[in-house]
């Protein structure tokens, strides 16, 4: 066995690697080290402007703009703002069975799509060429979840919305908020 050479908390063995090698692996390492602690900190600062950024476009200037009671304003050195009522929609889990349940009841099952999901054993192509001709004669284990894309749910809630008609907030995971665009 080499020399044990203690680079910090960092022990490395030489057989035939040479001091200078081992060094620049140690300061390699140590360099590497610094890198993710700056990143760490550059992600932790994008987090907190982006929830600042969050907090002035879709809190402060919306509900100073409608204390003012204006949807558009410019100010002196030509920033224009403006605002406008946003929605967004999502099925979780927890209120799938409801939510689907109150498409159906309100004949509206052309929003809920029928997600398939089958799984083949290797080696099993055929199966699956088979597949597209006649998934029920196959015999296979399948499971078939409904659901909504929360897009598509974003836009019916809108158009609800602008029709006044009501939607169950709390199965749809409904958020509707102000936001301002700055340009």
């Amino acid at each position: 066995m080499g020399d044990i050479f203690d680079y910090g908390d960092d022990q490395l063995e030489a057989d035939s690697v040479s001091d200078s090698g081992l060094a620049a692996l140690s300061a390699l390492i140590i360099r590497a080290n610094q890198i993710d602690i700056e990143v760490a900190r550059a992600e932790d600062q994008l987090k907190s402007l982006k929830e600042t950024q969050a907090e002035l476009k879709q809190k402060r200037i919306p509900d100073l703009m409608d204390e003012l009671n204006t949807m558009s304003h410019t100010t002196k050195s030509g920033l224009k703002v403006t605002v406008t009522k946003k929605v967004r929609a999502k099925i979780t889990d927890a209120t799938r069975a409801a939510a689907i349940k109150w498409f159906q009841e309100q004949n509206l099952e052309r929003m809920v799509k029928n997600e398939f999901s089958l799984k083949l054993d290797k080696g099993e192509e055929a199966k699956a060429k088979e597949l597209s001709i006649a998934i029920e004669g196959l015999g296979l284990a399948y499971s078939n979840k409904k659901n909504v894309h929360p897009s598509s749910l974003s836009a019916f809630v809108r158009q609800r919305d602008a029709a006044g008609e009501a939607v169950p907030d709390e199965l749809f995971n409904v958020y509707r908020y102000s936001e301002a665009k700055i340009g």
